[in-house]
């Protein structure tokens, strides 16, 4: 169990305080497909010796705290499913002290914020699989047909069970490394360019699993064809923020067959599944 303050916690206890830590005011710039990222890095930035696990850590469940009256419903769920359960807490606790750990552990700043946005983007896929199924409103045996290719010889049940468990703790610890990342860390890759990612990589991967699952006569084989294109995007947009963690500036241009492909979007030229207005 993660101690946080000089009085050790009960197993299985939450400790829940009301007060977010604040960082220096900042200036958005407008985040768009054809422009550059400018990400704020003012204030003051904790001295690697004072990045501590229990600063990461009492930041991480401030921030689920906050999740608990949250305006998203989906945040106010998960908080609400791992705070009100000592068990999942506990399990969820344990995890995330190990993402966390690895940041600390990384050394200078540049390397903390590396690091950070490796665990951001594992999570990001670790809780895609759920996020799928409810976008789909998968049920019956679509849902047990989906289970049987993705988790392999294990029976239904358990996989649903070991998934949704895996998805409220990827969930829960992806909303507090973005707020680790903007407020302690003091970067904003961890705002609007990660959240860019993220609806990314669900776009790819719904539309891999719309095709895996698609039935051989089904008509949806056109599908595949644009898999690759958006597989691109994603890596590319990987590679920029892994790019942007190192930039001194916080100013990173996207590379150039990333703005062709956006134009071509724009334009019409090439549909992607999900994508309106095309």
């Amino acid at each position: 169990m993660h101690v946080a303050t000089a009085k050790a916690r009960p197993s299985g206890a939450v400790r829940i305080t009301e007060s977010l830590p604040c960082r220096g005011a900042t200036e958005k710039i407008p985040f768009g497909p054809a422009r550059i990222f400018s990400v704020s890095r003012s204030g003051v930035h904790l001295p690697q010796s004072k990045i501590r696990l229990d600063d990461l850590m009492q930041a991480s469940e401030q921030r689920l705290g906050a999740a608990i009256r949250s305006a998203a419903a989906d945040e106010q769920l998960v908080a609400m499913r791992i705070i009100g359960s000592p068990q999942d807490f506990t399990r969820w606790e344990s995890y995330h002290a190990g993402l966390m750990r690895r940041i600390v552990d990384a050394g200078h700043l540049a390397a903390q914020r590396s690091e950070l946005l490796s665990a951001a983007l594992g999570l990001i896929h670790r809780k895609a699989t759920i996020e799928y199924l409810r976008s789909r409103r998968m049920q019956g045996r679509d849902r047990v047909r989906f289970f049987e290719y993705f988790g392999g010889n294990t029976d239904y049940s358990t996989s649903f069970i070991a998934e949704h468990g895996k998805y409220l703790r990827s969930a829960a610890s992806y909303m507090c490394s973005s707020h680790v990342g903007t407020n302690l860390l003091l970067d904003d890759t961890f705002d609007e360019p990660l959240m860019e990612y993220e609806r990314l990589y669900e776009e790819y991967f719904r539309s891999y699993c719309d095709f895996v699952l698609a039935p051989p006569d089904s008509g949806d084989a056109a599908i595949g064809t644009l898999l690759r294109p958006l597989k691109r995007e994603v890596s590319e947009w990987r590679n920029a923020l892994f790019a942007l963690t190192q930039s001194n500036s916080g100013i990173w241009r996207p590379p150039e067959e990333l703005l062709k492909l956006r134009r071509s979007i724009s334009a019409g030229h090439t549909h992607y599944p999900g994508q309106t207005g095309v």
